[in-house]
């Protein structure tokens, strides 16, 4: 069974690759390297937790392209997080599973400690 995109077409595989690009390289951003490929895994247990909890996950490049802005929803609360490096991307998954566990448990977000800054 494929998937479908919203328009019916197929072809999307049954499973998630086992690394994902999330930005492209190009010569006039050379940090992205440091952030190109993370464990699928990785980030799609991190996207469940966040999602059984009711949160939302923003996940995009940032204007210069050296970095990726990670921006977690959570009620009316909103996390922010920059990374330049994959141990930096890692660890703000983390920190966006401590946040979004708290949540889910109704517990003080703000006491999560990490790299998240609520906005």
């Amino acid at each position: 069974m494929a998937w479908t995109d919203s328009r019916g077409n197929a072809g999307l595989p049954k499973q998630p690759p086992k690394t994902l690009r999330l930005v492209k390289q190009s010569e006039d951003s050379p940090k992205t390297g440091a952030i190109l490929s993370i464990p699928a895994q990785e980030l799609m247990d991190t996207l469940s937790v966040a999602l059984a909890a009711g949160c939302g996950v923003l996940i995009s490049p940032t204007s210069d392209g050296g970095a990726l802005s990670v921006t977690l929803y959570a009620a009316d609360q909103r996390h922010r997080a920059y990374a330049s490096s994959a141990e930096d991307f890692h660890t703000i998954l983390e920190a966006v599973r401590d946040v979004s566990e708290a949540h889910m448990v109704g517990g003080p977000m703000r006491a999560v400690n990490g790299p998240l800054q609520s906005r």
